[in-house]
């Protein structure tokens, strides 16, 4: 049985039926197998981010004729790593039979924690979901920080011998983000020079952007793989030969949409639209473009509403616990607000959407979460827009104002869009008015040359070992943002007081952490420094949470492998140890587990004769009134 049949059949066998552009998907993956890229332009909602999970038991059974072992795929968010990492279990513990997997073919590999799942940072499973942030780390020579011992070549083979999908690649190739967009692209031109199969989708890519993508990946095959209303086009473009189809069974997505102009940051008139969808017995999501604004309107709508009215708060500085905890209850929540972080891949189904003003692609993905499923559905979007200063800085500057602008004029000429079938002829569709708002905007999009050169020699030069990679690493912070990330531990002496064996305190700690950008730390607010108010700073001490192992040398000489007696101990280290010029250095974080060592060492931690110390940062713990439960950071929640 061909490739092709091997996966719709499984697909059927669990849905029943296969839409047509999930099977042109299919057997564009089929026909790339021996080396190419296919870029795949398909609605929100349509069914392509569940494709991997049939793909993967197929490659199990069938890969090594193509000398393909596994599936990996690279989302831009956590929380959607999350969400599709736990469908996919769910399928496979149900379907596993049918398919020829268990829930142990499925991993994941990102700065999250997710309950009962099973992390795999060299990504040797049959099918792996992770960041843009982990892939770029394990393609580079680093392989994450609890496996630094292990060999990086690992983690690097299974990604060669990988068909590999980037999905939700616009909000790869951001302007201002030219490191994840120079990252993408080195990696997927060395994934083809090395004749191996790559997918690239989303849902929002304009012409310009599918253009700019085929000169910078510069591939020898590929296909361009299109859902258009018109069914025309050229037969190929830039040498990539063109598939144009209609899903004539794909229903309309029209949505009564409105731009409000708003006062102020605009909480007080969500609430007032909020409280009148509820009393229509509307499910509704509200959308902010900040994680503070997202936090004050949810409090204010906890004021306003009935008690009995279900809410939840979604937004990326919740810990992983209380984040989990809104995921599992989203299908029941009335009322959710959050931050970007559902614009891709979450699985949400509101009759209303009520948003900050934000670029066509990312109104486009927020639109995509109402009337996701259901025929009968009349949805409303309200697309709050203001003029006055402080809107225009601290709510439309999160992205790029122009861009904003535009988008917004835009709709407003529309009015009525059909944000869900693509229509290359009609401008009342998204996929018609992407090409007007983008017309200029990718023109701008730059590669980081020192940066796509270095990443080069660190893949290419076989002599280039870890330590060139974290020399470049260190210079850089990060191979994917212009910051880095920085986790922080909250209720730390709750986890120690649990009677569980290191793994168990893990798992707490895990619970309790967030990943902050490093740049958000060093915000100043009121002429202090974000991360002098959260973190438990006494002295001019801080305390880490660090795994530290021993191992005697006999030991480690008869090849006995793993960290042997692992303990969680709390370090204190001088703030200055971590800072420059009293800001929190990237340079100096990179080397925390060797400032960790020293300190550890000369602790006398261990009275073992010729023990070898291993010691892994686990995260920096957090002021105790620095968190405010379900709500997030206390630099967040203001007064």
């Amino acid at each position: 049985m061909a490739f092709r049949d091997h996966v719709l059949k499984s697909m059927r066998e669990v849905y029943g039926s296969v839409r047509p552009g999930i099977v042109k998907l299919v057997e564009g993956v089929e026909e790339m197998l021996d080396g190419g890229l296919l870029i795949v332009r398909l609605p929100t909602g349509y069914g392509k981010s569940t494709v991997t999970r049939f793909i993967a038991p197929v490659i199990k059974s069938v890969g090594s004729e193509y000398g393909i072992s596994r599936v990996i795929h690279v989302l831009p968010l956590r929380s959607i790593i999350e969400d599709v990492y736990v469908k996919t279990v769910n399928d496979y513990d149900r379907y596993g039979d049918k398919l020829g997997v268990s829930r142990d073919d499925v991993a994941y590999q990102a700065s999250i924690m997710i309950d009962e799942g099973r992390k795999d940072e060299l990504f040797l499973s049959p099918l792996i979901y992770t960041t843009l942030d982990s892939y770029m780390l394990n393609f580079a020579k680093v392989t994450p920080y609890r496996t630094r011992y292990a060999s990086f070549e690992a983690a690097r083979a299974a990604i060669y011998t990988a068909i590999t999908f980037f999905d939700e690649a616009h909000l790869f190739a951001e302007v201002d983000e030219a490191r994840a967009y120079t990252s993408l692209v080195t990696a997927i031109n060395s994934l083809l020079e090395a004749r191996l199969p790559v997918v690239v989708m989303t849902a929002t890519v304009p012409d310009d952007l599918v253009a700019r993508l085929i000169n910078d990946m510069n591939p020898l095959r590929c296909m361009v793989l299109t859902m258009d209303k018109a069914s025309k086009g050229p037969d190929n473009i830039m040498g990539c030969k063109n598939v144009v189809f209609f899903d004539s069974g794909y229903q309309a997505g029209w949505v009564d949409t409105e731009v409000v102009n708003v006062k102020g940051d605009g909480t007080d008139k969500v609430v007032d639209l909020v409280n009148g969808l509820v009393n229509e017995g509307k499910r509704v999501l509200v959308v902010r473009n900040t994680v503070r604004l997202a936090i004050r309107t949810y409090m204010e709508l906890r004021k306003k509403l009935p008690k009995e009215v279900s809410m939840g708060l979604l937004h990326g500085r919740l810990t992983h616990g209380d984040r989990e905890r809104v995921i599992n209850m989203l299908k029941n929540l009335r009322v959710l607000v959050a931050t970007q972080v559902v614009e891709a891949g979450v699985d949400l189904d509101y009759d209303a959407l009520i948003t900050d003003a934000a670029p066509l692609a990312q109104l486009v993905q927020r639109v995509g979460r109402i009337c996701r499923k259901r025929l009968e559905c009349s949805g409303k979007a309200y697309i709050l827009n203001g003029d006055d200063e402080y809107y225009v800085k601290a709510v439309k500057g999160v992205y790029d104002v122009n861009l904003v602008k535009k988008t917004v004029e835009t709709i407003s000429e529309v009015r009525k869009v059909d944000w869900k079938v693509p229509d290359s002829t009609s401008r009342e569709s998204y996929f018609k008015l992407l090409n007007e708002v983008y017309s200029e905007y990718y023109s701008n999009l730059k590669v980081d040359h020192d940066l796509r050169d270095a990443l080069k020699a660190l893949d290419g030069v076989v002599t280039m070992h870890r330590s060139d990679a974290e020399a470049v690493l260190n210079k850089l912070c990060s191979f994917v943002r212009e910051g880095q990330m920085v986790t922080l531990i909250i209720n730390y002496q709750e986890c120690m007081k649990q009677d569980s064996d290191a793994i168990g305190i893990m798992r707490c700690l895990e619970e309790n952490s967030i990943n902050l950008d490093l740049d958000y730390l060093n915000r100043s607010v009121d002429k202090k420094h974000i991360h002098e108010e959260v973190l438990d700073i006494e002295y001019g001490n801080v305390e880490v949470l660090a795994m530290v192992g021993t191992t005697t040398k006999a030991e480690t000489n008869a090849k006995k492998e793993g960290l042997i007696k692992p303990i969680i101990e709390e370090v204190s280290i001088p703030l200055s140890q971590l800072t420059r010029n009293n800001e929190l250095s990237c340079s100096k974080l990179n080397r925390l587990d060797r400032i960790l060592y020293v300190r550890v060492k000369e602790s006398g931690l261990t009275d073992i004769e010729d023990a070898i110390i291993r010691v892994v940062a686990l995260g920096i713990k957090a002021r105790p009134d620095a968190y405010y439960k379900e709500l997030g950071l206390s630099t967040d929640v203001g007064d």
